[in-house]
């Protein structure tokens, strides 16, 4: 039989001078950025502009999760998809890319897309609070005509709270 890992002990320390694997992420990320700027440098300018929303969304907001750059993030591509397919079907150059940033009405629906994200992250939360809240309020009145029912079958004993430990059981009367 093996050791469990919690039974080891703690793992050994890396010796100095070697990075953690978490460290080489912005370094991955620039690498990325870089490539998709040389091979599709149109594309990378259409999204690199239609995501800024996302950009703010990450920073602005102060979860670890960043629920807000997600929602924000998957509700602005939806906007922003339409765009890219224009601009892969057509001759994917920076003039098309330019030409779509600089038209008015896809330019309002990019960001009014991100907006409607930002509406979804504002707007849900405190709906579905109120719905929990309503539910548990209804619960309650269940809970309390439920109790009701029992006292008018049991007798009033039943709706008070339990003695405290130790302390003597009050003696019941039996009915005649």
């Amino acid at each position: 039989m093996g050791m469990s890992p919690l039974a080891a002990g703690p793992p050994p320390e890396m010796p100095r001078g070697t990075a953690s694997p978490g460290s080489y992420r912005p370094l991955w990320f620039a690498g990325v950025a870089v490539a998709c700027m040389v091979l599709s440098l149109p594309t990378t300018i259409l999204v690199g502009f239609g995501m800024a929303p996302t950009i703010v969304a990450y920073i602005v907001d102060p979860t670890e999760q960043k629920h807000a750059a997600f929602c924000v993030g998957s509700i602005s591509f939806c906007g922003l998809f339409p765009y890219i397919i224009e601009i892969w079907a057509g001759d994917h150059s920076i003039d098309q890319a330019f030409d779509i940033l600089s038209d008015a009405f896809k330019l309002m629906v990019i960001f009014g897309t991100a907006g409607i994200g930002w509406l979804i992250y504002s707007g849900i939360p405190p709906m579905v609070s109120t719905m929990i809240l309503l539910r548990a309020q209804r619960r309650v009145e269940q809970l309390k005509e439920i109790q009701q029912d029992l006292v008018g079958e049991w007798g009033p004993e039943v709706s008070q709270p339990p003695p405290p430990p130790g302390a003597a059981a009050p003696t019941r009367r039996r009915r005649r």
